[in-house]
């Protein structure tokens, strides 16, 4: 059974990023349509890494002249709370949603290969050498390919939860400088979250 992930990628911060072509040549997705994440997009993710520079662009690294432009426009709160709900939040939210994805897919995936394989650390595989001298080579090259998968889907999880943690702790601190330091803005995207699933 193949598990996918659509995400709806009509985010208004899509829409200035579009424009200034940020996208790598040969790797596009259409800002007005879905994007079909599986298993084969977290273990090659390339376009999903071009997603999240997309996002962060047009959220996060813009986020001090969003706020600065807004300033103008009504009260400083209000602004405040607009720009949170309507677009922080929510882009946090879909990148914190296609990293759950992909490590689902990794859980799935050392199940199937412990399944099929044993587990890393195990020894060679019962073969009878006799009648396949070569048997034994091929299903521990096969398994440790198959783990190689797995560890470099790992790291790259890994990689982007902390590339996730700074981004929102330099985010959040921008935001108290911004809108006030009387709230905790990872906290306050923490109860946002619960309140959408």
């Amino acid at each position: 059974m193949v598990v996918e992930l659509v995400i709806n990628t009509n985010l208004p911060e899509l829409e200035d990023v579009s424009k200034e072509k940020l996208l790598r040549k040969g790797i596009t997705f259409d800002p007005n349509e879905k994007l079909v994440l599986n298993r084969e997009r977290c273990v090659n993710p390339v376009l999903i890494d071009n997603f999240f520079r997309f996002l962060r662009h047009g959220s996060d690294d813009v986020l001090k002249q969003k706020l600065n432009n807004n300033k103008s426009e009504g009260s400083k709160d209000l602004n405040c709370n607009i720009l949170l709900n309507q677009m922080l939040y929510p882009n946090w939210k879909v990148r914190s949603d296609v990293i759950s994805f992909c490590e689902s897919e990794l859980k799935s995936m050392k199940t199937e290969v412990n399944d099929k394989f044993g587990s890393e650390s195990d020894p060679k595989p019962l073969v009878t050498e006799r009648i396949d001298p070569y048997a034994v080579k091929d299903i521990i090259s096969e398994r440790e390919s198959h783990y190689k998968d797995c560890n470099s889907l790992e790291t790259w999880i890994n990689n982007q939860k902390d590339i996730e943690r700074i981004i929102q702790i330099r985010t959040s601190s921008i935001l108290s400088e911004q809108c006030g330091n009387d709230r905790d803005y990872i906290q306050d995207f923490q109860n946002f979250i619960k309140t959408k699933n």
